[in-house]
């Protein structure tokens, strides 16, 4: 508890494993006693779509319930009183993630295995004798606020503050700022060209990258790629879940800029776009 909002409700907790004994799993088991009833629990694909799964283990084998999530997971479930109740935890790498009993959230931090032979007579060498740093930081609230620091967590841990250095009077800084829940602070300084303002990004979006198209300034003519994410899903979150405009103008300091909407590999202006669409039981075909 604190009366810091961006201190109260998180634990950081770091973990120095190995070398484990051979066929070892090291487990973090994390039990909250009140929500054994009507628990779900969530991991995350490719730190984007999120997938549910029951808990339990049918069968008595670990390994078939344990599930790869890359940046965040999360217990979801009732308390006592019956009110919503949220355990988020972020990830700072790729974890096998589970959760083997009604209540509880298991994250795989450190295995070792041993050589086996395949059925066409190659060996497998799982015997990893590293010694591996880990962390994982944990929230628990309510359903909609502990959400919302599972993204500000996974963020901050993920993109820590870092500086950058280029010959010349350039200079590159990136921030994670501590406005809003999933703002990355992007600022490029230089003689020419204006620092970019991310106070202009609405709380839910994130400025996932900013890369330079040319050598020259934006003063100068050139041209840089913004890519900005929105950070809540459909349905997720009553307020950040809303559709969210960008005012571009407002994103470099008033700077006259054209902009124009790319796709995502910045290939092809979207108005270019022609998505291939396949046939489904509706008739109107899937975009892909």
């Amino acid at each position: 508890a604190s009366e810091d909002p961006e201190l109260g409700r998180r634990i950081e907790i770091a973990h120095r494993i190995g070398v484990l004994d051979p066929k070892t799993d090291l487990i973090s088991r994390f039990t909250i006693p009140t929500m054994q009833k009507n628990s779900v629990f969530v991991s995350e694909d490719n730190a984007y779509e999120k997938i549910k799964h029951s808990s339990g283990n049918p069968g008595g084998n670990e390994a078939l319930n344990l599930f790869p999530s890359q940046a965040s997971a999360y217990l979801k479930g009732e308390d006592g009183d019956g009110s919503s109740l949220q355990l988020s935890v972020a990830l700072d790498r790729s974890h096998a993630v589970g959760s083997l009993y009604a209540g509880t959230l298991d994250v795989t931090q450190h295995r070792r295995g041993l050589p086996f032979m395949t059925t066409q007579g190659g060996t497998v060498v799982l015997d990893d004798t590293d010694r591996v740093f880990t962390q994982t930081w944990l929230s628990l609230g309510t359903a909609s606020q502990a959400n919302r620091d599972r993204i500000s967590m996974k963020l901050r841990l993920n993109h820590p503050l870092q500086l950058f250095y280029s010959s010349g009077e350039s200079r590159v800084k990136v921030e994670l700022g501590s406005r809003g829940s999933a703002e990355q602070r992007l600022l490029r300084l230089t003689r020419e060209t204006p620092k970019l303002a991310p106070s202009s990004l609405k709380e839910g979006l994130h400025l996932q990258s900013m890369r330079s198209m040319s050598s020259k300034t934006l003063a100068e003519g050139g041209a840089v790629l913004v890519r900005v994410q929105h950070m809540f899903a459909k349905g997720e979150d009553p307020v950040m879940s809303t559709p969210q405009s960008l005012d571009i103008g407002d994103l470099f300091g008033r700077l006259e800029t054209k902009a124009e909407e790319v796709t995502l590999t910045a290939f092809l202006p979207k108005s270019q776009l022609n998505r291939h669409r396949y046939p489904s039981e509706e008739g109107e075909g899937r975009a892909g």
